[in-house]
């Protein structure tokens, strides 16, 4: 989840690491509300999507998107955010029975296309998997 960026930076310089996945929760404004943490610090998600950005290892980022929490603008800000990624991929949320919250689903069939379409507008590669 990119929240401990010194873990992630020494795994990365001792060459223990050949691929990572991180996802990003939801746009910066959301990170919050996504997390349940009222002022989570965003610093450490920041710090990692940065050392990321510079190209040491190879990556993805991606997002499990609910109904409830994101919107097609919150797509397009994230997309904005990592604008410079190899790939980005948006996952629809699917419930495996084992939350610890209830009443999310994943965005309608609409919506989800429109998400792809919001976020190709600043990283063509982005794909949706898993739907």
């Amino acid at each position: 989840n990119g929240s401990r960026p010194d873990v992630l930076s020494a795994l990365i310089g001792q060459g223990l690491v050949d691929y990572v996945a991180m996802d990003i929760k939801n746009s910066p404004k959301k990170y919050p509300l996504t997390v349940g943490i009222e002022g989570f610090d965003l610093s450490g998600v920041q710090q990692s999507v940065h050392l990321l950005s510079r190209g040491q290892v190879d990556y993805e980022f991606r997002t499990t998107l609910t109904a409830e929490l994101h919107t097609v603008k919150d797509v397009e800000d994230m997309a904005e955010w990592v604008r410079f990624a190899p790939r980005y991929f948006l996952q629809p949320f699917v419930d495996s029975g084992d939350l610890i919250g209830q009443g999310l689903s994943a965005p309608d069939g609409a919506t989800l296309s429109a998400m792809l379409a919001a976020a190709r507008r600043f990283l063509p590669n982005t794909a949706i998997r898993g739907a």
